[in-house]
C-alpha cells in the first residue's frame, strides 16, 4: 500500500538524513508506521538562505507532493554571526513558500549549542532572538506555522545563561544530537505538532 501522507524535512545537518539513527525523522518513520512516507532534505553547513533558495527543489516540487515540511535551520547562520533579522526573514519565506504551495510547515527551534568552543553570549542572545521571534510573531502574523521549541526536552541549563544539550542526549561536537537526543525531539514533534498527531501507521 502506498504511503497516505508524505512528511519532509528541510535544514541543515539537524535535521540530517531519514535513515540515520541520529536524525528525528528517523525514529517519527518508526512512530507512523508504513502509512507515511519520511524524507529527509539536510545538508550539512547550510544556513537559512541556502536552504530557501533550494526549497523549490528540494521540497515543494517533489512528487509526490509533501503534505508536512518540517523546518530546522539557522544554527549555521548563529555559526557565522548572522544577525537575528537575517534569520528570521529567511525563516519567513521558507514558511511562505511552503504555505503558498499547501504544505503544512512546522517550526523546529534551533538547538542549545552552549558546548562548543566557539559559544558567545551573543550568539546566545540572536538564537533567543529567533526564539523570541518564534513564540510571539509567527502566532500573530503566520498562525498556520506550527511552532515546537524543544529547549525544554534537550537542554541542559546547570549554567542557565549557557544553554547545552544535555549529555545523555548529544554527541562528542556538543552541537548534533545522538541517537537518544534525536528520539527525545522526534517524541516532542509527535506530540506537539498537530500536523504530525494526526498522522496514524
Amino acid at each position: 500500500m502506498p504511503p497516505t501522507r508524505v512528511v519532509y524535512g528541510i535544514g541543515d545537518s539537524l535535521i540530517g538524513k531519514d535513515h540515520w539513527a541520529s536524525q528525528p525523522l528517523f525514529h517519527l518513520r518508526a512512530m507512523a508506521g508504513d502509512s507515511v512516507r519520511f524524507k529527509a532534505q539536510g545538508i550539512s553547513g547550510d544556513r537559512t538562505a541556502h536552504v530557501a533558495a533550494r526549497l523549490d527543489r528540494d521540497v515543494i516540487e517533489q512528487s509526490p507532493k509533501p503534505d508536512v515540511c518540517i523546518v530546522l535551520a539557522g544554527t549555521n547562520d548563529i555559526a557565522w554571526d548572522a544577525p537575528a533579522t537575517l534569520i528570521t526573514g529567511n525563516l519567513e519565506v521558507i514558511y511562505r513558500k511552503l504555505l503558498d504551495a499547501r504544505i503544512q510547515p512546522v517550526a523546529v527551534s534551533i538547538y542549545p549549542f552552549g558546548g562548543p568552543r566557539w559559544w558567545t553570549p551573543a550568539l546566545e542572545l540572536t538564537r533567543q532572538q529567533v526564539r523570541t521571534w518564534m513564540h510571539r510573531w509567527l502566532p500573530v502574523e503566520l498562525p498556520e506555522v506550527e511552532v515546537v521549541d524543544v529547549d525544554d526536552v534537550i537542554a541542559d541549563l546547570t549554567d542557565p545563561q549557557r544553554p547545552r544539550i544535555r549529555a545523555e542526549y548529544v554527541d562528542a561536537e556538543g552541537i548534533h544530537l545522538n541517537s537518544a537526543g534525536a528520539a527525545a525531539v522526534a517524541s516532542a514533534l509527535w506530540t506537539r505538532a498537530r500536523a504530525l498527531r494526526g498522522i496514524q501507521g
